[in-house]
């Protein structure tokens, strides 16, 4: 799979890109995206799925299947299965005000869990 660029090698949504999230989160459990939320704003995203656990939660549930995301330098969640993130839902979650930046990303991160599910990896 090909992740769809900027001219500058920044990571953009597009369906492509969600699969090679998908594919690399699979493989690898783990990807760090330059990525540009095609205002201009560039954030370092870091996306870990099923990360290993040691000791309890502490502030997320106990089930072992999320998927991770942080926003470098702004905030992360760890997210489970299911549908549409809600935009202003995300960025609550992110501890970061709601904006365009935030609407994009919650768009990926909706896209990259839905793919996650329909290939059983996170339910």
């Amino acid at each position: 799979m090909t992740y769809t660029t900027t001219s500058y090698g920044e990571v953009t949504n597009s369906p492509d890109t969600y699969d090679a999230i998908t594919e690399d989160l699979c493989r690898d459990g783990t990807v760090i995206l330059g990525w540009n939320d095609g205002a201009g704003s560039l954030i370092d995203v870091l996306l870990v799925l099923n990360a290993p656990r040691v000791g309890p939660p502490a502030n997320i549930d106990g089930r072992t299947e999320k998927l991770f995301v942080s926003a470098l330098k702004f905030g992360s969640f760890a997210f489970g299965a299911g549908g549409y993130l809600e935009p202003g839902y995300f960025a609550q979650k992110l501890g970061v005000t709601p904006n365009p930046t935030w609407v994009a990303l919650a768009e990926l991160v909706t896209e990259v869990r839905t793919r996650l599910a329909n290939q059983g990896r996170l339910s």
